[in-house]
């Protein structure tokens, strides 16, 4: 990944992906690019919803996932601390763009989508956007049992829990990578991440650290 000044960018002979910071706004996409950007209603779901044409769907279909095996079409998502998680199957030429808080990762979003458009996958390469990270993370035991039902008994001893008083901080990547890995052995992932924390990084959006102020990051990926 490539540091910009709106943003962090990939791009090879496959894929290109961008997860922008609080000066890339969705306008900047689709001024440039008016026809094949799509985007959903997200509303910390697990709706998967796959892109089988250029035109935009209007109204927005309702969900926090989209995929497609398109050529040229940009799929993009919206955070503000949340995980902005991109997908890319190489031998089958498929790409997905997922939205996932701490709800989404409870409730599987990730694995959910892996199983829906890519289980017959070989290789998936995942890439993980800035996002707010273990340290500024603080929950309490009410979603940290909901962290902990999304992963089997015997692979939760491996996630690493600090404990502060009633408090705790928690890696949800890290929750994601086991999630996926136990439930998909056959797949082989690799997986990429910006390591950038967006509370603590002024020049992201953050909603921990602004409240309702805070604004929305824009993250895309395309096939070439």
């Amino acid at each position: 990944m490539i540091q910009k000044a709106k943003g962090l960018f990939f791009e090879d002979d496959k894929i290109e992906f961008f997860f922008g910071n609080k000066f890339y706004a969705l306008t900047d996409l689709t001024s440039l690019k008016p026809t094949g950007v799509h985007t959903v209603k997200q509303t910390h779901s697990d709706l998967f919803h796959v892109i089988t044409r250029s035109e935009p769907v209007h109204p927005q279909p309702e969900g926090d996932a989209l995929g497609t095996d398109v050529p040229k079409q940009y799929l993009a998502i919206k955070t503000a601390d949340c995980l902005p998680v991109m997908i890319h199957d190489p031998d089958n030429k498929r790409i997905a763009a997922i939205h996932t808080g701490w709800k989404g990762v409870a409730i599987g979003i990730v694995p959910k989508t892996v199983k829906q458009y890519f289980e017959n996958s070989k290789t998936l390469r995942i890439f993980i956007g800035p996002h707010i990270m273990k340290k500024s993370f603080e929950i309490k035991n009410d979603v940290l049992e909901q962290l902990k039902n999304s992963l089997p008994t015997s692979v939760w001893p491996n996630v690493n829990v600090e404990t502060k008083g009633d408090k705790f901080h928690i890696d949800l990547t890290e929750i994601v990578e086991l999630q996926i890995k136990s439930q998909f052995p056959r797949i082989q992932f690799t997986t990429e991440k910006a390591n950038i924390d967006t509370k603590t990084t002024e020049n992201y959006n953050s909603f921990r650290r602004d409240s309702t102020n805070a604004g929305r990051n824009i993250s895309y990926i395309r096939l070439k």
